[in-house]
């Protein structure tokens, strides 16, 4: 394991990506739950 600024900038890279999709994951969910609530009411 080295501590070459590229394998950082990978790793950080890495880690916006995956936070990234998580949210638009939830902001999915949430659109689908919101949708099927008011269509059920």
């Amino acid at each position: 394991m080295g501590s070459s600024p590229d394998f950082t900038l990978a790793e950080n890279i890495a880690g916006f990506a995956s936070w990234a999709f998580g949210s638009l994951v939830v902001v999915g969910v949430a659109s689908v739950i919101a949708r099927s609530l008011s269509s059920a009411s």
